[in-house]
């Protein structure tokens, strides 16, 4: 039996798909019903990581998957159900709409904009900024 990071992670996939109604809606690729596909794709897990779907609303395939660590994933996560809108760091006020995040245990404001695109578009430039220099383990 294959019992390395990359077989763990593709059983336990292959399980959450089949088995948690929160992926209802989400696929495996047919390829990646066999492993060695699968291994042949994604190559073996690195120690600390797990698959990541990149577009969280598609499903498990070679173009929408990597290994992440924890922190990437968190960053990469979608707005919780029952939000005023779906960006993650960007809040509605009224017809205006604001951005920020939370470092080093701080909220650090990002403005107040005209439109929910120009807010979130500051939130990723920061973001980004944050990943570029090694911070985003910091970045909430």
């Amino acid at each position: 039996m294959k019992k390395t990071g990359a077989f763990r992670s593709w059983v336990a996939m292959l399980a959450r798909v089949e088995r948690d109604p929160r992926y209802s809606t989400i696929q495996v690729c047919p390829e990646w019903l066999s492993f060695d596909n699968f291994l042949r794709d994604m190559g073996d897990r690195p120690s600390g990581f797990s698959i990541d779907r990149i577009d969280g609303s598609k499903g498990y395939s070679k173009e929408n998957c990597r290994w992440a660590d924890s922190t990437t994933q968190a960053v990469n996560r979608k707005k919780r159900e029952g939000a005023a809108n779906n960006v993650i760091g960007v809040r509605s006020h009224g017809r205006k709409f604001t951005a920020r995040f939370g470092a080093y245990g701080q909220r650090h404001y990002l403005g107040l904009f005209d439109s929910e695109e120009e807010a979130k578009l500051a939130y990723d430039v920061a973001r980004d900024r944050f990943c570029r220099i090694g911070l985003v383990k910091y970045f909430q």
